[in-house]
């Protein structure tokens, strides 16, 4: 996002977490999970900002491969 510094969160089909970040890199502050899911089920994102009370427009991607 260009509005506000993205923090991203995956969750598991038991709601524990697999993977997390906030920034792609010191210059990109864009959230980034590239992650292969180990088995079939419902995964969540949880897509929020790293900075408390910080809000703006986003876009989230999934891709399937």
């Amino acid at each position: 996002s260009q509005e506000f510094d993205p923090y991203l969160v995956l969750l598991n089909p038991n709601h524990s977490e697999l993977d997390s970040n906030d920034d792609v890199s010191p210059k990109d502050w864009n959230a980034k999970i590239v992650v292969e899911l180990p088995k079939d089920g419902y995964y969540t994102v949880i897509a929020r900002s790293s900075v408390e009370g910080e809000s703006g427009a986003y876009k989230l991607k999934a891709i399937l491969n």
